[in-house]
């Protein structure tokens, strides 16, 4: 922030502008239109009754989360109808199936899309929910408070919060933690005032199922660059409920909480993977997104915009010490990289300071957090949209049965 100063007043008296300037002004201004939507947002609080069903699509899940995960839909305050769509599990997946659903589907590596479509096609409710194999409802009155928003017949879609559980457990899971409180205490909201949340996360979506069933063959035969998609399957049902006019928003009233990768290695996957396809869906429907609604087009295309500028910014920052462009001001390098430290934890403290709501050990982890925004974040969003193309999973795994 302190080097940020020293630019703008050599702007002020100067009339030199540079690089790092212009993406301070950028980045505040993106975080501020988002900030301010996001307070205008308010959950449903209306009272909706409608039959429901819960698809929930597995692949060698743990075991333990995974019976947490179908207990805390069977112990609901609403009686619902629970499929759960088996693709290559273990027989121990098979018996916690069997001891919760209410129809079980097994299949030999048919892939998580035509699961998710099968279980669609077998569901007897108006609303379908659709729940990953590690996602736990935090109450009894999750399914009631998620189906709210359907009261207005132009909701098409509904997501709930989302958060990390035993989010203390690793400076990974604070890390996931991290990222999810700001996109369900910022972004989601933001979008929802609009109604329209560009990607209803999988985790825990609820559908009107007379509005999507009609997209299932889309859905299934859905190619991008002439590679047929096989991940993004939340944010492609999103998209048709947006493209048909329907809303999707957020109801914060709802909350489930979800695991993340326990290693390095698989987590920068996961977030490759998020990467690769929400920045394809973006490409795809952006010509949609400019003519309907704005803030969505703002919102998704500065998702890409902000890891192309901050690159070129770092570009020029380089180029400016070592070739003498007095960009530092006479600082030493040492001094620069002191001052700029001091100004990045600064800067995105003050941004992310409404998340920290877990106490203030979270202050400690702070440093890495931002480390990690900038030097793995970054280049994973980079790499993700010059290879959107590809769909390889990476996290998944065939088992021997």
């Amino acid at each position: 922030m302190f080097y940020f100063f020293l630019e703008l007043l050599n702007f002020i008296y100067l009339k030199k502008i540079h690089l790092f300037l212009l993406f301070a002004l950028y980045t505040w201004i993106v975080w501020g239109a988002k900030y301010y939507y996001s307070r205008k947002y308010k959950p449903y609080n209306n009272s909706y009754d409608a039959s429901v069903s819960v698809v929930v699509p597995v692949l060698n899940e743990d075991l333990n989360v995974f019976d947490k995960c179908l207990n805390s839909i069977k112990i609901q305050n609403k009686a619902v109808e629970l499929i759960v769509v088996i693709d290559g599990s273990s027989e121990d997946i098979k018996k916690i199936a069997h001891k919760y659903a209410d129809k079980v589907l097994a299949y030999v590596w048919r892939g998580k899309r035509p699961c998710i479509s099968d279980g669609y096609k077998q569901s007897n409710g108006d609303i379908i929910v659709m729940m990953d194999s590690d996602s736990i409802f935090n109450h009894e009155t999750g399914i009631s408070e998620l189906i709210k928003p359907f009261q207005d017949i132009s909701v098409g879609g509904v997501t709930t919060t989302q958060k990390i559980f035993n989010r203390e457990g690793s400076i990974i899971r604070r890390i996931a933690g991290w990222m999810e409180d700001v996109r369900f205490t910022v972004g989601h909201p933001a979008q929802s005032v609009f109604g329209q949340v560009g990607c209803l996360p999988g985790r825990a979506i609820a559908i009107r199922k007379k509005y999507i069933l009609p997209h299932m063959e889309n859905f299934l035969n859905d190619y991008f660059m002439g590679e047929k998609c096989i991940t993004g399957d939340d944010r492609a049902l999103t998209s048709y409920l947006l493209k048909d006019g329907y809303k999707t928003v957020l109801q914060s009233s709802s909350l489930v909480y979800t695991d993340c990768p326990n290693n390095w290695l698989k987590f920068i996957k996961q977030q490759l993977r998020w990467s690769r396809s929400s920045q394809r869906e973006t490409i795809r429907n952006i010509g949609w997104m400019v003519k309907n609604n704005k803030f969505l087009a703002f919102y998704f295309m500065t998702d890409i915009l902000t890891p192309i500028f901050f690159l070129i910014v770092t570009i020029d920052l380089i180029n400016s010490y070592f070739w003498g462009v007095n960009h530092f001001f006479g600082l030493s390098l040492y001094s620069g990289i002191l001052i700029g430290s001091v100004g990045m934890l600064s800067s995105i403290g003050v941004r992310q300071s409404f998340t920290i709501n877990y106490g203030i050990k979270d202050l400690y982890y702070l440093p890495i957090y931002c480390l990690f925004l900038t030097f793995i974040q970054t280049p994973i969003r980079l790499y993700g949209l010059i290879t959107c193309y590809n769909q390889g999973w990476m996290t998944r795994k065939k088992v021997k049965l």
